[in-house]
């Protein structure tokens, strides 16, 4: 686990829509491996238990006025105290492991003129059944442009 000697707690923004069967499992990873990770799950209109589960977990919740991941990251940082030194964006379906985050805070802390580190979706380690395949096959023909 990362100690951060942060003012304020590690923000974690999590964007939520439908996702109650990964929203807890996020949730657990990032407590386990951010230091006093401050939760805060924008929720875009579930209609399933997403935030029951995420209140359940101490979770801070948002609910979303608008729609789309876009908007989801907006209504959050209008919610965000400004003093917080990281913030970690991720989405609720558990598919980008919190185990991760500690490197990457770290490439942060020792390179101040970097100002975001980005994860890989599609490494290889991916739990492939975390993803839908609608969402998998839709990332995927998205980036074939990039990588071509």
């Amino acid at each position: 686990m990362l100690e951060i000697g942060s003012r304020n707690p590690m923000l974690v923004i999590v964007a939520a829509l439908n996702e109650e069967e990964g929203i807890g499992l996020t949730i657990a990873d990032f407590k386990k491996h951010v230091e006093k990770p401050w939760i805060m799950v924008v929720d875009g209109k579930s209609q399933d238990r997403t935030v029951e589960v995420a209140k359940s977990m101490d979770a801070e919740i948002i609910l979303q006025r608008g729609s789309g991941k876009g908007n989801a990251v907006a209504e959050a940082i209008r919610h965000v105290d400004v003093d917080v030194d990281y913030a970690i964006l991720t989405d609720a379906d558990y598919t980008y492991p919190a185990k991760y985050a500690p490197q990457m805070l770290r490439i942060l802390e020792r390179n101040p003129q970097v100002g975001m580190v980005c994860g890989n979706r599609f490494s290889p380690t991916l739990n492939a059944e975390a993803m839908k395949n609608v969402f998998y096959v839709g990332n995927r023909l998205w980036l074939l442009p990039i990588t071509c």
